[in-house]
Parts: C-alpha cells; sequence; structure tokens
C-alpha cells in the first residue's frame, strides 16, 4: 500500500512524463524511464480514492480478457458512451485490456522495488468532474472513453494500433491547442493543485507521470506553471524511452 506525504520544502529537480493512456507499449517505456532517472519520489495522476479501487477495476478487466480468449463469437464491444456496437480485433483488444492504469501500476512496483514514496497528486472532486461520461459508462458496464482515440482505432491489427498511438504523441496537437479558463473538463484546474500538491514535496529528483496533455498542451500547462515558480523542470513523452 502507499502512503501520501505532504512535506513543505524546496525541490532540487522535477521530471514530468507525458503519456498516451492506451500506450500498448506504455509499461515497457514506463519501466525504462523510472530506471534510468531513479527519481526519490514518485507521483501520479491519480486521486488517491480512485488508486484504492485499482483492485476492482482488475478483477473486471480480467473477466473481460477471459470472455474474449475463449468466445468463438466474433467480438462485439462498446467502450465508448454510444450505442454504436463495434466489432474489434481480438488481439488487439486483448493486449488494451493488458495496459489498463499502466502508469499506476508500474509506479507502484518501481516505488515498491526501490523503496521510494509514491504519491496521488489529483483530487477526486476534479477527476469527478473531467470524467461524468466515463463513470456512466463503468455503471453501464462498459469500460472507458478516450476522446482521443477514435472507435475505428480498436479495429486495427496491434502494430496499426500503436502506430496510431504514437503518431499521437508526435503530432502537433500539444502545440496548437489553447487551453481556456473555460474548458469543460477543468484541466486548468487540475494541472493548478497536481503542481501545487508537487510544490510541497521534499525530495532530490521527483518524477511525475501523467497525460501528455496536462504537460504538452499550450500554456497555461503543469510545465509551465512549475517553471513560473522557478523550478528546475524538464519534461518528455513517454515515447521518449524508445531513443
Amino acid at each position: 500500500m502507499y502512503l501520501i506525504y505532504r512535506v513543505g520544502a524546496k525541490m532540487n529537480e522535477i521530471i514530468l512524463v507525458g503519456t498516451v493512456h492506451v500506450d500498448i507499449l506504455g509499461p515497457e517505456r514506463l519501466k525504462k524511464i523510472l530506471e534510468k532517472e531513479k527519481p526519490d519520489v514518485v507521483t501520479i495522476e491519480c486521486a488517491a480514492e480512485y488508486y484504492e479501487s485499482t483492485q476492482k477495476i482488475k478483477d473486471y478487466i480480467n473477466k473481460k480478457k477471459l470472455m474474449i480468449k475463449y468466445s468463438t463469437r466474433k467480438i462485439e464491444f462498446a467502450p465508448f458512451n454510444q450505442s454504436l456496437i463495434l466489432e474489434l480485433n481480438r488481439e488487439t483488444l486483448l493486449k488494451f485490456f493488458s495496459i489498463i492504469y499502466y502508469e499506476c501500476i508500474i509506479a507502484k512496483e518501481y516505488a515498491e522495488k526501490n523503496q521510494v514514496k509514491l504519491i496521488c497528486v489529483d483530487k477526486k472532486e476534479y477527476v469527478e468532474e473531467a470524467s461524468k461520461e466515463l463513470r456512466k459508462d463503468i455503471k453501464k458496464g462498459a469500460l472507458l472513453y478516450f476522446s482521443m482515440i477514435p472507435e475505428s482505432a480498436f479495429k486495427l491489427p496491434i502494430d496499426s494500433f500503436q502506430k496510431f498511438v504514437d503518431d499521437y504523441y508526435n503530432n502537433e496537437k500539444f502545440s496548437n491547442k489553447k487551453i481556456s479558463q473555460e474548458d469543460p473538463t477543468k484541466l486548468l484546474k487540475r494541472n493548478q493543485y497536481s503542481v501545487d500538491e508537487i510544490l510541497k514535496i521534499k525530495a532530490k529528483k521527483i518524477l511525475h507521470i501523467g497525460g501528455a496533455n496536462h504537460i504538452f498542451e499550450n500554456s497555461p500547462n503543469m510545465y509551465d506553471m512549475l517553471k513560473a515558480k522557478g523550478r528546475r523542470v524538464r519534461r518528455l513523452k513517454l515515447i521518449e524511452a524508445d531513443k
């Protein structure tokens, strides 16, 4: 079990790692970055309350994987908040289920192995504001809703699906999209809360794991907020682990 620490002090270095939540190579890439950087503290974009319920989600995922693996019928699944049922690629879907919430899982493994602190730096009420559709989907028995990944991507074979994700890392979305104060997902509020929580931590090196849009989209993102506080901070996209 992880512990949440709230220690007010100045830090030496902060590394922001931007992920795509459906990155099939995500677990492998994140392990490489953590082992290379060797942070003293790991923070994650996750509310503590949701982190504590990950076992229930994992049990649900495992049941779905078994259904897909042994079913002889064509795969029809609705992972999106809509009435459309899609015929999906069996191999891709199984791989997709195997990496869900990989950021939390890999971060926990690293923290336990290296005996470092793991800290959740998201707030439940802010996450709920940003995930109303997600919660509706879970109640309906569906799994996840991703506005950045079109439904058709799940029809692709694994290699093509991964290329789609990698293209998302590399496109110009993060340098072109403006975040306004009226953003309905409350992204700005979440970014500021996460930054404030990170600033409370005393550590030589902190590595934060969060969605790339929180770190790379136009100001104010987490990187710019920390720079404005005079902090020593750098950022990278998870795909950079391949270099």
